[in-house]
């Protein structure tokens, strides 16, 4: 179910590929022309995340360039997505993973057209 709050994220069906980030990674990222788009036309990095079942993760999404906007797909199920966390700019999302395998954690902004300096934190 989508985070309390959000309607359902933007459809990220067109997404390709991913870089792979595990537990206990932070990475420094940018958002910019040619990077892939989500439906609503906003630029979109993609992580691939191996969970196990029951695994607690937290993931922060930072920027101080721009409104970010996080998305992450289970391996089934509805996408869980934050927007604005601690009453910040910032996204996040804490959550025990409810299936094992390959989760896509999606990078994002708010608007369409926003880019940026990002750090993506997994613990």
């Amino acid at each position: 179910t989508p985070t309390p709050g959000f309607g359902a994220p933007p459809s990220v069906t067109g997404a390709t590929g991913g870089t792979a980030i595990s537990v206990g990674q932070t990475v420094q990222g940018t958002l910019a022309q040619g990077d892939q788009l989500l439906d609503d036309g906003s630029f979109m990095d993609v992580y691939n995340l191996q969970l196990m079942q029951g695994q607690s993760v937290s993931i922060r999404l930072n920027s101080p360039d721009f409104d970010t906007f996080l998305i992450v797909e289970p391996p089934q199920g509805e996408p869980l997505v934050n927007d604005d966390f601690g009453g910040t700019l910032n996204s996040g999302l804490d959550f025990a993973a409810p299936a094992a395998g390959q989760y896509r954690v999606i990078v994002n902004a708010y608007s369409p057209g926003d880019s940026g300096n990002y750090s993506l934190s997994i613990n």
